[in-house]
């Protein structure tokens, strides 16, 4: 009853909040894709859609989703291409024209909104190397999510192929919405039962017998244990309420307002008058204008990462990124990268050397997994970055080095382990931050309904808002990161965990050496190691199923702006 409640309050507040909101909406999204002899895919995206704002559509391939696949021949139907796409256009520059975007983060596939209104855009990309070797099989494993930023009333996928895939020997799944997805004559047809919007996953799992399509693409693995990995928690088999129980429950929204109304009012009160954290907005509204160079005195970001999740700086992914950065100053490891002659730094193979491997593994009497196991056991008493540390010596080989593609398998291997320790952060923190004196949590009723009430100390209103001054600090001038010989490398370390750690990694892709700056190459080194290896530990995770409510990892997407 306390879920239905839940969800009845949660539909009222969206649609209270959204009577006067106008966005744009895809009415029909019919995606043709055909899978190609070489193991490419040719995408046609037919929308149709209502827009009433902003200029230009746009697809994102981030490089860190991409793994080995490329994406090529982007058109629009009717449409020019502008070789040199200026984003600050107006809407009528850009009407009827698409383009390229090389980003730091990867590549954005954009084209003209054109007048407001009713639309239709006939997008075509292809997606190479999509299909890869298994042990034991081919696989095509793919989100083919580009367009859930703007909600989608309608949405049918077909498969084709020069193979006819009717044959038995091929199976097939779809993940991250409620529909259908079944064989039509030689083809494969998905379909949404609903509305799909940011919350949703367009992910298709396809398996062939080997040497059903001619790619050198290779991956970890066999087909069952992928086919295992994409079940584990999909919304495929994620035993959640159908469609019948949901109209229900919409349909009893109108009878319950008045109710939600009284009791978010009674909510809301008894937590401010129990002083909970102020939200992120009212945070950011106080501190504008307001700046401070120096970053908090906490060695232990674990600690504070409720703060930082809370304002929307930093997660999971993040923190450990940062841990990877103090344990290279602190002299534990160090991150090599590994590029071919007149190969960015951006796009180099990272390896972590951990020194006096052999000695410290000596220590440890279980494996990581074993040691997350006995998470549920007692509370973490000892500090949270030691089970990223003992992740680290679990991953390496018996030299202490872990390269890229180690990284990589060991974290998709584990994934589920580390969704535990990640899931465990948020609580790790809130211990650390009452222990330490910043916070208080306690619990309140509402109705029967607990209610949070995590109060900051004066100690931890002056943590929320040094953390917001700092953010405004280097957001004012990234240059301020080196100005200072001696605490750049603390610089970066924060940029990350306040969640500027992408706009620092532009700004120094932009650096020279011959922009005179003495510490070029140790400063680049410095960020790009532990980024290119947290980056390449994300990837693995992603790809055997990781989830965390405290996680910032995000699929491809796209929208309108």
């Amino acid at each position: 009853m306390k879920q239905i409640l839940g969800m009845m309050v949660t539909v009222a507040a969206f649609l209270m909040l959204s009577l006067d909101v106008q966005a744009n909406e895809i009415t029909s999204m019919q995606m043709d894709v055909v899978i190609n002899e070489d193991g490419s895919v040719t995408v046609t995206e037919t929308r149709q859609a209502d827009m009433s704002e902003g200029t230009e559509n746009y697809i994102v391939f981030n490089d860190s989703d991409m793994g080995e696949v490329e994406v090529s021949d982007f058109s629009v139907e009717g449409f020019t291409e502008e070789p040199d796409w200026d984003t600050d256009a107006e809407l009528e520059e850009k009407a009827g024209r698409y383009g390229v975007l090389d980003t730091d983060e990867g590549t954005e596939l954009v084209w003209g909104i054109g007048e407001y209104g009713e639309q239709t855009y006939v997008v075509n990309y292809t997606l190479e190397n999509v299909v890869r070797n298994l042990e034991d099989g081919q696989s095509l494993y793919w989100n083919f999510d580009t367009f859930t930023g703007i909600p989608t009333e309608s949405f049918v996928m077909e498969v084709t192929s020069d193979v006819p895939l009717d044959n038995e020997a091929i199976r097939f799944w779809g993940f991250g919405f409620e529909g259908d997805i079944v064989s039509v004559g030689d083809a494969i047809r998905w379909t949404a039962a609903d509305t799909l919007t940011s919350g949703n996953d367009v992910v298709l799992l396809m398996h062939f017998p080997q040497g059903t399509y001619n790619t050198d693409v290779t991956g970890d693995g066999t087909l069952e244990e992928e086919a295992a990995a994409a079940m584990d928690g999909s919304i495929y088999d994620d035993g959640s309420l159908g469609a019948g129980w949901i109209a229900a429950i919409v349909g009893g929204i109108g009878a319950v307002i008045a109710a939600v109304l009284i009791f978010f009012t009674q909510y809301s009160s008894r937590q401010a008058k129990g002083g909970h954290v102020d939200s992120k907005p009212t945070i950011k509204r106080r501190n504008k204008g307001l700046e401070t160079g120096t970053p908090p005195s906490v060695d232990d970001y674990a600690g504070i990462s409720y703060v930082l999740m809370h304002q929307g700086m930093s997660y999971f992914e993040e923190i450990f990124q940062a841990y990877l950065m103090k344990w290279t100053d602190e002299g534990r490891i160090t991150i090599e990268i590994h590029r071919r002659q007149g190969e960015k730094l951006s796009k180099g193979k990272p390896e972590i050397i951990i020194h006096d491997h052999a000695a410290l593994k000596q220590r440890y009497s279980y494996t990581f997994k074993e040691t997350v196991e006995h998470l549920d056991d007692e509370d973490l008493d000892t500090g949270y970055d030691a089970l990223l540390w003992r992740m680290l010596i679990d991953a390496a080989d018996e030299g202490g080095y872990i390269d890229e593609k180690q990284l990589r398998k060991w974290s998709k291997k584990h994934a589920k382990e580390v969704s535990t320790l990640a899931d465990e952060l948020e609580d790790y923190s809130k211990r650390w931050l009452e222990a330490n004196g910043y916070f208080t949590f306690t619990e309140d009723k509402v109705w029967g309904i607990p209610v949070s009430i995590d109060a900051p100390t004066e100690k931890g209103e002056a943590l929320i808002d040094q953390l917001a001054q700092y953010k405004n600090y280097l957001k004012t001038d990234y240059t301020r990161i080196y100005q200072d010989d001696h605490m750049y490398r603390s610089h970066m370390i924060w940029s990350v965990l306040v969640g500027e750690g992408d706009e620092v990694r532009k700004h120094l892709s932009k650096l020279t050496p011959d922009d005179n700056i003495a510490m070029h190459r140790g400063m680049m080194y410095y960020y790009y190691g532990p980024h290119l290896a947290s980056d390449s530990w994300s990837k693995g995770l992603g790809q055997g199923g990781f989830q965390s409510s405290n996680s910032s990892a995000a699929a491809s997407g796209g929208g309108a702006r």
